[in-house]
């Protein structure tokens, strides 16, 4: 009760707004005007504590023998923070949620819809897809009510821009580019530089498609076989789900598999990114440089929120709007509706799944090597929600002897989250520490 705030406001009307509305209320909390230099120090020396994001502050009010709270994650005054007169505040992962929540929603206000785009205006941000977007943030915070809100608006809103692609494989072809399913994806163009580094290749084309494609010189086009499908993943495939593991997966011919496309025991190729013709002898496009692919990369397809707003239903509580939004991606499929059919998991037999469960093996079965995977196990702490390790455990369990021997230890309470590239902490080696176990 005996502490008092000085808040000298900066002239721009929108922190203006924004400090009036979180701040006019608190008796405690003096919103002022800016003060002249001589007033200002006078201020800060009569001050027990300084919160600030200001640099110039940074210099001053410790020279007055006044602590500073640094608001930053970072400060261009290193030294400061090494002479223990400030302290960088930094930004909690709450924090980050709420600055991504808040650009998404100021995004969605300002944003067109798809359908008012065209011509080289495809592909850019729109309204979908920032509603979409606030639908996946707020499942990762586990905030199921504000998924489900944003989903309710998001098929209100784009009920006639998006819908499912009535050819599933379509989705990962040059045709099916920025099509009726796709909510954003990054745009590439045929390239015919080769560069390596940042630069007119590097922006324009993409290195996915060498990546993934078979090594096999028998193909066309030498790719370097990398994010290759696991045994684990393709046993999970129901027995009529072919259509989905077959676009998804890809299993050489004799004649045209690579001696080094088989590795660690498999030799499944990722085709959604490959381009393959339909019988696998070959490729549908020839790239203008092999290392630079004209693929766009589908982010967020309708799939992909059907199945997240199934998730936030079911979160709180409504199991038949779940159960609709589920269905509706297997339907696409000719797959049979949920309750009705079984899957393994890790290699046990499912014999009843719960709607749970069920909707996270779909998950994985429609957005198979599309790079959602790790990060759906992370928030829901492993397929079962035991822990990422009980889950990576049995996974292991389930792969080859020699996949088995070049698989890394789970480490629980480290590999959860990915460490901080060194480069970044060498360059703020004072303020940024390397995330735990790393």
């Amino acid at each position: 009760p005996d502490v008092k705030a000085i808040y000298p406001i900066h002239m721009n009307p929108v922190v203006r707004q924004a400090a009036a509305e979180e701040l006019g209320d608190f008796d405690r909390i003096r919103i002022i005007e800016p003060l002249e230099v001589l007033d200002f120090h006078n201020f800060l020396a009569r001050s027990y504590l300084i919160l600030t994001d200001s640099g110039g502050i940074q210099e001053e009010a410790p020279s007055l023998g006044k602590p500073v709270l640094v608001m930053r994650d970072t400060t261009e005054r290193p030294e400061g923070i090494a002479a223990g007169t400030l302290k960088l505040v930094g930004t909690s992962k709450e924090v980050i949620y709420a600055q991504i929540i808040s650009d998404l929603e100021n995004a969605e206000s300002r944003l067109w819809n798809k359908s008012e785009t065209s011509g080289a205006d495809m592909g850019r941000a729109t309204k979908g897809a920032a509603q979409a977007m606030l639908v996946k943030v707020y499942m990762y915070m586990h905030e199921y009510a504000k998924a489900k809100d944003w989903g309710d608006k998001f098929l209100q809103d784009q009920a006639a821009e998006y819908s499912l692609a009535p050819d599933f494989a379509s989705n990962f072809t040059i045709a099916g580019e920025n099509n009726e399913e796709s909510i954003f994806e990054i745009q590439y163009a045929n390239e015919a530089t080769s560069d390596y580094e940042p630069g007119n290749g590097a922006t324009r084309g993409t290195f996915t498609q060498v990546l993934t494609r078979s090594r096999s010189t028998n193909m066309g086009d030498e790719g370097w076989g990398f994010n290759k499908p696991t045994h684990n993943l393709y046993n999970e495939y129901e027995e009529a789900d072919s259509l989905r593991r077959d676009a998804t997966i890809i299993l050489l011919d004799s004649a045209h598999l690579g001696e080094q496309d088989t590795y660690l025991g498999t030799s499944y190729l990722n085709r959604k990114t490959g381009l393959y013709n339909a019988d696998g002898t070959g490729y549908t496009y020839k790239n203008a440089h092999n290392t630079r692919g004209v693929l766009n990369n589908k982010q967020y397809r309708l799939a992909d929120f059907y199945l997240l707003y199934a998730e936030a239903c079911l979160g709180i509580g409504d199991a038949s709007t779940a159960t609709i939004y589920l269905n509706k991606v297997r339907t696409r499929v000719g797959l049979p509706t949920y309750p009705g059919y079984t899957f393994k998991v890790n290699g046990e037999e499912i014999t009843s799944p719960t709607l749970e469960e069920a909707i996270r093996h779909e998950r994985r079965m429609e957005l198979a090597m599309e790079g959602h995977r790790w990060f759906d196990l992370v928030r829901w702490e492993g397929v079962a929600g035991n822990g990422l390790k009980a889950h990576m455990d049995a996974y292991k369990a389930t792969e080859t002897q020699e996949a088995q021997s070049h698989i890394q230890e789970f480490v629980a309470g480290k590999h959860e989250i990915f460490p901080i590239p060194q480069e970044e902490i060498q360059l703020n080696p004072t303020q940024m520490k390397q995330n735990n176990g790393y």
